[in-house]
């Protein structure tokens, strides 16, 4: 596997939750068996009310 480039980040669970992340790494190249921190905010629906019980973020990724 060789280089492969960060490109999206998607939220899966409850409606109108969104994921920002703190830093632009949106378009970092990431060399294999290199890790990489992600950092960000869950922002929750102001009506919101009741528990999360499960919220998937998916990382895509392109190969270079």
């Amino acid at each position: 596997m060789g280089l492969r480039k960060l490109v999206g980040v998607q939220v899966q669970g409850a409606q109108g939750f969104k994921v920002v992340l703190l830093q632009n790494e949106v378009g970092e190249v990431i060399q294999p068996g290199q890790s990489v921190n992600l950092e960000a905010y869950l922002y929750v629906p102001v009506n919101y009310t009741g528990y999360v019980n499960q919220i998937t973020i998916t990382l895509e990724f392109q190969d270079m």
